[in-house]
């Protein structure tokens, strides 16, 4: 039985049995969330099961870090275009 458990400042997770739980707080209020769906259809539940095994198994990253640099200077790219009404080229 895998069992991960990780907490932050913010939040946490708690991984057991190919079952996700995700642990937080909106508006002073304590909140448990469990995803819905199948581990091999699901995205959200696929990619934090394959951020476990990166992290306990040394797996291949289904996203490699290069895609969030990428994701982060589109998205500002985006509120940039907004904020300036015209085309911002990456």
């Amino acid at each position: 039985t895998r069992y991960v458990e990780l907490r932050g400042t913010k939040a946490g997770l708690k991984w057991e049995e190919n079952e996700v739980e995700f642990f937080t707080e909106d508006d002073g209020q304590l909140l448990d969330i469990v995803p819905r769906g199948k581990m091999e259809t699901d995205g959200h539940k696929y990619n934090i099961k394959n951020f476990i095994d990166v992290l306990t198994e040394g797996a291949e990253p289904v996203f490699k870090p290069s895609q969030g640099v990428d994701m982060i200077k589109i998205l500002c790219a985006i509120y940039e275009s907004a904020e300036k009404g015209r085309e911002i080229v990456l």
